[in-house]
This record gives structure tokens, sequence and C-alpha cells, in this order.
């Protein structure tokens, strides 16, 4: 019988990143969202705090502020996302 060991942070983290991609590959092509959507999505999705703020979401998904404020902006003219303000405090 095979010894199974966890996966380990990075390891976890490729599968994950594999089996998003495929799933995005899949989705595609019974939907009109694109991978990116579907990294949006799937991480809002995965978020246990409730709503994510938009830099949490850019590190999660590793892209940029631009890129970040961008998807979310064409995701929501779409009805894919419902945007709104940070109710946080903000820092000087």
């Amino acid at each position: 019988m095979a010894d199974h060991t966890a996966l380990s942070a990075d390891e976890n983290h490729v599968w994950r990143s594999l089996l998003r991609y495929r799933f995005a590959s899949d989705v595609r092509e019974v939907s009109d969202l694109s991978s990116a959507d579907h990294s949006v999505l799937l991480h809002l999705a995965e978020a246990d705090t409730g709503p994510m703020l938009q830099q949490d979401l850019a590190s999660a998904t590793y892209w940029s502020k631009s890129r970040m404020s961008n998807q979310p902006t064409r995701m929501e003219a779409r009805g894919l996302v419902t945007r709104s303000p940070s109710t946080g405090s903000s820092t000087p």
C-alpha cells in the first residue's frame, strides 16, 4: 500500500491552480465566463469572511491592482458581481 503524505503549501497551491485551470476550461465550454471571470468568482465563493476587499482579491489571484480594478468593473457591467465601497477604516 502506498504511503500518502500531505501536500506542502507550495504543492497545494500548484495542485489547486491546475484544478482551477482545468475547471475554467470546462466552464468556458458551457458558458460565457472567461478564465479571469472564473478565477474572480471562485475566490469570492471560497472567501470565508464574506465580501472581499479588492486588494485582498488581487493578492489571492496574484494580479496587479490595475487588473483587479478593471476585471470586476467589466464583470459588474455584465451582472456577474456587485461592488460596494469598503466600510472599513481607511489609512491616510
